[in-house]
């Protein structure tokens, strides 16, 4: 079927007009149509056949008349019977539509004529068309026919033989024409009385169809009006019947339902005024509950913290004067209960922060803070202070920072802090042996390098946990299960906290364990990035090769690392996850690493070192617990030490007494406790190798910028005498001027007569508390309105915080505090700088050197005293060379003295006469390195050529020389040598 494009579009603009139609109009429409395009067809048939028919009657009737004038006219016009001819012609002109008859003879000329002149007169050239022809002219017919005679005899076969004359009919039209006409008016009234009565049938039709609609439109209309009465009376074919039974039926159906739902609803009605009224009741109700759970919230609040301080304020003096007391001469049982009760004062006040904490969490009230940070350095804090937990198990504790991991990130530092405080706890906690692996990377970025989210993964060889301790995990108050918490103790609210905070920062935690095999927690943590990353390139997550120390490029606290290119170092270590953390960090410093395997192998390596000229900077020894009192490390640490003149830096697990240890400890150059913090590490590195202290342990600038004495004065005000006692015994132990004030009161008023350069104000006291004590102390005139008020208080609300730090005060401190923070504190707001001592000996790098360092030999060592050469130049007299020896070395650090103070002036002179003079005590003395280091230094100075390296080269020689006479009990070695002693040395 082919379709058009006029029918196309005909048919869409006719269905889319007639979207808009009654149902009357389209009945109407459909049925005339077809009706009238078939009446018009036939019509048009019929017309154009009846003309064709006419047509064809008055052409066959003039040919005949013709061809009949033509066979009468032969023989007359042969004959020229011309009267013949007329009358021929006359009979002709009788016929219907006959106009005119013409005869024409042989020449051309009219031989006979009848009826009206020809419409025009046939011309030469049709006379001369031998077969005739016929033409319309207006409305005649003209034919013109050749007349031929008997043709004669001819001998020329090819002549063309000539008609006699012609015959021109002419023929009317008109009669033709009036029956055309009389045929087309037939047709037009037939096809107007078929478009009538079709028109008649349609308008009946519709009317047929479209009464009982609208009659049935308007009873449904009736009945969505809510007229459930309204029905149809319509009478009609079997088709509108049924209609009309189904509507009928609805609306009996509509009216039974509508009735029921009247009901329904009246029903429903009455239950809900019921049930609003019971609402109002219950609303009453429910507003004197959420007063009354307010009401007990803020009880709740006050209870928590009127608990924190009365808890806290004892175990602030029990933990305070334990401590004191482990720093006295003890017995061992004594010392074991003393540490016990800090330890077990410890738990509980963790046991305290984690109900406080969860209660903070639970109440929406724990605010989370938005400041920068140094991710390595809160690692190692939080390393530090599980160290010695994990050290009394043997376990092996290591963090590793991967490459891509931000230097500065901005978050909550504490939070992050306690995150995996709680996670290393556990890991500790659940361990008995084997290591804890603290892993820190990138785990997304943002295009816009803005926010990072980090991965904190602790893993751990513990004993594990089933998939249903798993889903239990991380809900309030449970453990693994019962017995867990009975043999490892907790109160089960550390990783619910630990998950509470992760998903206030935008993270999640997450736990990974096989029953047995150990455990890994995963803590995803969306936070801010300020700082540069380490590298540009990801290192794969799955080696722990990847691992890299802090970038401490781009941070604004802290400076560069150490640049220890050049540098050979030889490091030993038993635990391998501490092992690989701390090579990675010396070359991240891009120091040359050599790892021994063993004692032997170190020792070997040194010698095979020094003898081949490239010795090392220093030999690291990592050691465990039990080789702290190992005879067999002590021999290898002094044979470094004493022979090899390698310095010896020991990475020790935590010491409970230095004491205890001292053989080892004071054996080498330095020591430090594991995992030893970067910074430590570096600051202690670069002091064994540049001899100096770069500044790499952190440091914080004093808000204040006042000159005090060089003890300044503290004022502590606290209403518990305990309290009172331990914070001044702490003040006095570090070196400060402590006063002791009982009130808010007394407070004031020495104030206003002495000067304090820092108060540390306890908040909750009777009668003048501290928050109006400080604001009192603000409200006075003069420098005293200014001094750093501290406020020192037992709780631990953060809405407390808030409000004391809006009424005065400079810093909020929970009790117990430490000497740690006691030194941090008065660091920050006086300069305060501990006089030298050992403060906390579980927390800080440990060295045996003060002043310079003396470097490693890096060739084989000579002997800096030859102990026969020393006897030969005394004349064999024993007790006078250990005399003239003993001369030499008292003088010593007054020459070196000497020498340094002539260096700074620039003195040559001066340092020439010096050099002289050292240059002949060393005459008598068998001591050939510093004897040949002092010639060659004077010899310098007299011809005046450079003479910083010899005297450089003087000063190693003297340390070295003081070293070895403080290490070796030299006397009874030169009295008790015999007299033909061969060639013997000390170095």
């Amino acid at each position: 079927m082919i379709d058009y494009p006029g029918e196309q579009n005909f048919l869409s603009y006719f269905g889319s007009a007639g979207k808009h139609w009654s149902l009357r109009r389209k009945i109407f429409t459909y049925v005339m149509i077809p009706a009238a395009l078939f009446a018009i067809v036939i019509g048009s048939v019929f017309i154009t056949a009846r003309m064709m028919e006419l047509e064809r009657i008055v052409t066959t009737r003039s040919q005949e008349t013709t061809d009949q004038l033509v066979n009468m006219s032969a023989l007359l016009l042969e004959r020229k019977d011309q009267a013949t001819l007329s009358l021929i012609a006359g009979g002709a002109i009788q016929k219907d539509g006959v106009r005119s008859v013409v005869i024409y003879n042989q020449r051309g000329d009219i031989a006979a004529h009848a009826g009206a002149m020809p419409a025009a007169r046939a011309s030469q050239r049709n006379l001369l068309n031998t077969q005739g022809s016929r033409r319309r002219i207006g409305d005649y017919l003209q034919l013109v026919e050749p007349v031929w005679a008997t043709p004669p005899e001819s001998d020329n076969a090819n002549a063309r033989p000539m008609p006699t004359g012609w015959v021109a009919v002419e023929f009317a039209y008109t009669p033709t024409q009036l029956a055309q006409s009389r045929a087309i008016l037939l047709t037009v009234l037939g096809i107007l009385l078929t478009v009538f009565l079709s028109a008649v049938l349609a308008s009946r039709l519709s009317r047929q169809l479209t009464r009982p609609l609208a009659h049935t439109v308007d009873v449904v209309s009736r009945i969505k009006r809510g007229d459930s009465g309204a029905r149809l009376d319509i009478e009609g074919s079997r088709e509108i019947e049924l209609l009309r039974d189904g509507i009928n039926s609805m609306a009996d159906t509509l009216e039974h339902a509508h009735s029921e739902l009247q009901q329904n609803i009246d029903q429903a009605t009455e239950d809900l005024r019921e049930t609003l009224e019971t609402i109002e009741i219950q609303n009453i109700e429910l507003n004197i509950a959420r007063k009354e759970a307010l009401q007990a919230s803020k009880i709740k609040s006050e209870f928590l913290a009127n608990m924190s301080h009365e808890i806290r304020t004892p175990l602030n003096g029990i933990i305070g004067f334990a401590r004191i007391l482990l720093k006295s001469p003890l017995t061992q049982q004594q010392k074991d209960h003393a540490t016990t009760i800090v330890k077990s004062s410890e738990t509980l006040l963790s046991v305290i922060n984690d109900i406080l904490d969860f209660s903070r969490i639970e109440a929406g009230k724990l605010l989370l803070d938005h400041s920068e940070f140094n991710v390595r350095d809160t690692i190692d804090d939080a390393m530090t202070l599980l160290a010695p937990a994990a050290h009394e198990k043997n376990l092996d504790l290591a963090a590793m920072v991967y490459l891509d991991v931000p230097a500065i990130l901005v978050g909550d530092p504490l939070r992050v802090k306690q995150i995996i405080l709680n996670l290393i706890g556990n890991a500790v906690k659940f361990t008995r042996h084997g290591e804890i692996v603290l892993r820190v990377m990138l785990e997304d970025q943002e295009s816009s390098g803005q926010h990072v989210t980090i991965r904190i993964s602790v893993s751990d060889t513990g004993v594990g946990m089933s998939k249903t301790q798993q889903r239990a995990l991380f809900h309030a108050f449970s453990q693994g299960d019962a017995s867990t918490a009975r043999r490892f103790g907790g109160s089960g609210l550390g990783l619910v906290i630990s998950r509470k905070l992760a998903e206030q920062m935008g993270g999640s935690i997450s736990v990974e364990s096989t029953l047995g095999e150990g455990s890994t927690f995963s803590v995803l943590l969306r936070l801010e990035s300020l700082g540069q990353f380490a590298t540009g390139k990801r290192l794969a997550m799955a080696s722990d090769e990847s691992l890299a120390p802090l970038d401490y490029e781009g941070s604004r606290h802290y400076e560069a690392p150490p640049d220890l290119s050049g540098e050979r170092l030889i490091y030993l270590e038993y635990q391998q996850r501490t092992a690989m953390v701390t090579q990675q960090i010396l070359q991240q410093w891009s120091a040359d690493v050599v790892i021994a395997e063993s004692l032997d192998d170190l020792c070997e390596a040194i010698v095979k070192a020094q003898k081949a000229g490239r010795g090392f900077a220093a030999a690291i020894m990592g050691i465990t617990s039990y080789q702290l009192s190992s005879a067999v490390h002590l021999a290898a640490v002094e044979r470094i030490e004493k022979q090899l003149d390698c310095r010896v830096v020991l990475l020790t697990p935590t010491i409970d007494s230095v004491r205890e240890h001292a053989a080892i400890l004071n054996a080498c150059t330095a020591y430090a406790l594991k995992p030893i913090p970067q910074r430590k590490l570096a600051a202690m590195m670069m002091m064994l190798l540049t001899k100096k202290d770069k500044g790499y342990a952190t440091s914080r600038q004093p808000q204040s910028a006042r000159l005090f004495r060089p003890k300044p004065r503290v004022m502590a005000v606290d209403d518990n005498a305990a309290n009172l006692r331990l914070i001044e015994a702490l003040l006095t132990d570090i070196g400060v001027e402590p006063v002791a004030v009982t009130s808010g009161y007394e407070a004031l008023r020495l104030l206003k007569e002495t000067t304090c350069d820092l108060v540390f104000m306890d908040v909750q006291m009777p009668g003048m508390d501290g928050m109006e004590t400080t604001r009192l102390i603000r409200s006075l005139s003069g420098p005293i309105a200014h001094i750093p008020i501290l406020a020192l208080t037992a709780h631990a609300l953060n809405e407390e915080r808030e409000e004391l730090l809006n009424n005065g005060f400079n810093e909020y401190v929970t009790k117990p505090i430490s000497e740690s923070q006691l030194l941090d504190l008065l660091s920050r707001y006086l300069q305060f700088t501990q006089p030298a001592k050992v403060a906390d000996e579980i927390h800080q790098v440990y060295s045996n050197f003060s002043g310079t360092v003396r470097p490693s030999q890096k060739a084989a060592p000579e002997p800096c005293v030859d102990i026969e050469s020393s006897v030969r130049l005394a004349a064999g007299k024993r007790d006078l060379a250990v005399e003239l020896l003993s001369m030499l070395l008292e003088n010593l650090p007054e020459d070196e003295e000497r020498f340094r103070k002539l260096e700074r002036a620039n003195d040559i002179k001066g340092l020439e006469e010096a050099a002289h003079k050292l240059h002949g005590g060393t005459r008598y003395c068998g001591v050939p390195l510093l004897r040949a280091a002092v010639a060659s230094l004077e010899i310098m100075l007299k011809q005046k050529q450079p003479w910083v390296e010899p005297l450089k080269q003087t000063y190693a020689e003297i340390d070295r020389l003081l070293y070895w006479a403080d290490q070796t009990d030299w006397q009874p070695l030169m009295l008790g040598a015999p007299d033909g002693l061969s060639r013997s040395s000390a170095g």
